[in-house]
């Protein structure tokens, strides 16, 4: 464990008290308002988000906690949805649109994504537990692209890769897609690197979601990641409103990482000529717990499936 992540965890513990499970509500959760704040610190970072978030007197502003990335798309702050009720507070709306062109001038194929980040969190090894959850309109747009909705993504100096772990939507299925790589980004004539087609993948289907009763429905994911880029070290597991769907131990399950693995929700996809002219889905607060915690149904009631 890092000096800098010995910091955070003293300070999320100090935030939390006598709960059990360690919550960061220092770099996670709800928010106040989607204003940012008016008066940010001179020298924003993660002990100091901490320190703010965690006092309870001091008003959540949305970039006080999360980071917003939006490329022909929209994301709002709202409770004017089907799901507001089970969520009981106001959550993200991502509207993905279709651009006019699908490739740059360059020839890279372009995508479009409306992202909710959660700011400060970055972790490269060891215990980190994630809650994610969406909310799938009944108008969802079926069709085969792979359009992200929840990942635990990597940070890379150079090199560009899946996400470690990918939550999407893919023809009539939620999918879980996990990808891996004990290779670095170095590139040497007479050395592999890191890249997509050097990394493990593995793709498995959670639910399917094409009738009418399995959408206007959240879907809320906990899972407790063991980081490791090393072969034979790292465990994952995977819950999904309240079940456990996956697991895998002493499995490598990430990269060699920059600043770290952090989780984002929203929609990421690929535009092509397949696209909608429009998506949209709905994605609550992220929440974030350390090594300490041991049940995932703590982090499940913070959600809007509750357990």
């Amino acid at each position: 464990m890092t000096t800098a992540r010995i910091i955070l965890s003293l300070l999320a513990l100090c935030a939390t008290g006598a709960a059990h499970a360690q919550f960061d509500i220092g770099l996670g959760g709800f928010i106040d308002t989607d204003a940012v704040n008016p008066t940010p610190p001179a020298e924003p970072s993660a002990p100091a988000a901490i320190v703010y978030n965690s006092n309870p007197k001091n008003y959540r502003y949305i970039d006080s906690v999360y980071e917003l990335n939006q490329k022909d798309a929209r994301v709002t702050w709202t409770d004017d949805f089907a799901g507001y009720t089970q969520a009981g507070h106001k959550v993200f709306k991502v509207q993905a649109f279709r651009p006019e062109a699908t490739v740059t001038p360059e020839g890279k194929a372009v995508v479009s994504r409306g992202e909710v980040s959660a700011k400060w969190d970055y972790t490269k090894t060891g215990v980190r537990w994630y809650a994610i959850s969406v909310f799938i309109p009944q108008d969802w747009h079926f069709n085969d692209l792979d359009m992200i909705i929840g990942q635990l993504h990597t940070s890379q100096k150079q090199a560009i890769v899946s996400p470690p772990v990918a939550l999407s939507i893919q023809g009539n299925y939620l999918k879980l897609s996990l990808h891996a790589s004990e290779l670095t980004d170095i590139v040497s004539p007479d050395q592999s690197y890191l890249e997509r087609l050097t990394s493990s993948e593995q793709s498995i289907r959670l639910a399917q979601i094409d009738q009418p009763e399995a959408r206007n429905k959240w879907y809320c994911f906990v899972m407790r990641v063991d980081w490791s880029p090393t072969p034979g070290v790292g465990a994952f597991k995977l819950w999904m409103n309240g079940k456990l769907k996956y697991q895998a131990e002493n499995a490598f399950n990430s990269y060699t990482t920059w600043l770290g693995n952090y989780p984002k929700t929203g929609l990421y996809v690929p535009a092509t000529t397949g696209m909608p002219d429009s998506q949209t889905i709905y994605t609550d607060y992220i929440y974030l717990a350390g090594a300490a915690t041991t049940d995932p149904s703590e982090l499940a009631s913070k959600t809007p499936c509750g357990s």
